[in-house]
């Protein structure tokens, strides 16, 4: 696979260097996206969330929407990919002397990778983690590659216990989220979606689902959510792979609704024209 690093185009094999501190330590951000013929859906909103995270550890690099959309279409070539694609943008620090602490002498990698989107999945279902989300965690605002190991626990769990996702409580006891998504409940004619101040990610798929809601008349709650509310509410899933996925707890829960359905065409309508360009 050919890859996108610092401006050139290599092979994947030889893009990190055994000196890169996202692979040591973790040192790193990043960003998923779909792509979809060559256009990526919500640049700006993720690059924005990329310089908040690359700002936070103090990389002091600054990335342009016009150079992604360039690698990405590149890449698209190069790799000869067709249908959707997932890209996935990841910037670390390399280099420098031995240590936890950055080095005045590291660099700044920037590394852009597509791969072919996964199939759409009709339902999702899930179980509730043992592992926990901390609420007041820095890293909650951004995507931190040293902050997943949670993240990984609680999708391996659910791997082992037979489900698709898994849904991390904070130390409170209420849901933060998903190890790869955010969550609303849908509850009577809304939906409830868990503050960040709970644990759950500022999400692009997460903000664009609540405007779409909001466009065909569905309030979005923000508030925290109990474990309870989980077994008699519709449930939907949000990242910006899969979109705005019907979901339910394994074994139990209330199945799609048809506002859920609603909501979730709502949001396709949204992201079509976010790649055609044409204004929201």
């Amino acid at each position: 696979m050919i890859v996108w690093r610092n401006g050139e185009f290599t092979d994947s094999g030889g893009a990190v260097s055994a000196a890169d501190r996202g692979y040591l330590v973790g040192d790193g951000v990043f960003e998923t996206l779909l792509v979809r013929n060559g256009a990526p859906a919500f640049l700006a909103e993720h690059l924005s969330r990329l310089r908040r995270g690359a700002d936070a550890l103090g990389f002091g690099v600054r990335f342009e929407a016009d150079a992604v959309r360039a690698a990405i279409g590149a890449l698209l070539c190069r790799n000869a990919l067709h249908g959707d694609a997932v890209c996935r943008m990841t910037v670390t620090r390399s280099g420098g002397a031995r240590g936890l602490a950055p080095s005045v002498e590291a660099s700044v990698e920037i590394l852009v990778a597509l791969h072919p989107a996964p199939p759409p999945k009709a339902l999702f279902s899930l179980i509730v983690s043992a592992h926990r989300r901390f609420s007041d965690a820095a890293t909650n605002r951004f995507k931190c590659v040293g902050a997943y190991a949670p993240n990984l626990l609680a999708r391996m769990e659910a791997a082992k216990a037979g489900a698709d996702e898994a849904l991390l409580l904070n130390e409170h006891g209420r849901v933060a989220g998903a190890s790869a998504a955010n969550l609303f409940v849908v509850i009577g004619d809304g939906l409830v979606t868990p503050p960040e101040s709970e644990g759950a990610t500022p999400g692009v798929t997460r903000l664009k689902l609540i405007e779409a809601a909001a466009e065909i008349g569905v309030a979005a709650r923000i508030e925290p959510v109990a474990p309870a509310m989980l077994e008699r509410a519709p449930l939907i899933l949000t990242n910006s792979v899969i979109g705005a996925a019907p979901a339910v707890m394994l074994n139990r829960g209330a199945p799609p609704s048809a506002l859920a359905s609603r909501i979730a065409a709502a949001y396709e309508r949204k992201l079509e024209l976010a790649f055609s360009g044409r204004p929201e």
